[in-house]
């Protein structure tokens, strides 16, 4: 085979890559904007239907949240009371005689012991 082809057939393998990136974004937009636009319209739905002061079940309101994917019984609580993370932690990781359980330090196999009988008991 010849090398004077070879820089002809490497720019139209680039153009049919990229062409066929672009061809996929295009579809995986399409896509997405469909699904919002469906959420979008089933909340304008449930917002229209109360501002009108029609009585709506609550077992209907969460349905209808839940199928707008807005239901926000799965997003955790953050506690306010956690000890700062300083960097060393987060470069090196804790120690294990830093381990702690409830406030208190981890330091010897009694205390171990003492974690994994909490564990089992919670169970």
């Amino acid at each position: 085979m010849s090398l004077r082809f070879m820089p002809h057939i490497i720019y139209s393998l680039a153009l049919t890559s990229f062409s066929m990136h672009l061809l996929y974004e295009r579809r995986a937009t399409e896509e997405d904007r469909t699904h919002y636009s469906g959420k979008i319209s089933i909340l304008e739905t449930l917002v229209h239907n109360l501002e009108q002061g029609q009585t709506m079940d609550s077992r209907e309101v969460e349905r209808l949240r839940k199928l707008a994917g807005v239901s926000t019984s799965h997003v955790p609580e953050i506690s306010r009371n956690q000890s700062k993370i300083g960097w060393k932690e987060v470069l090196l990781g804790k120690t294990p005689s830093e381990q702690t359980l409830n406030g208190s330090t981890l330091r010897d196999q009694g205390d171990w012991e003492k974690l994994e009988a909490e564990v089992r008991s919670s169970k």
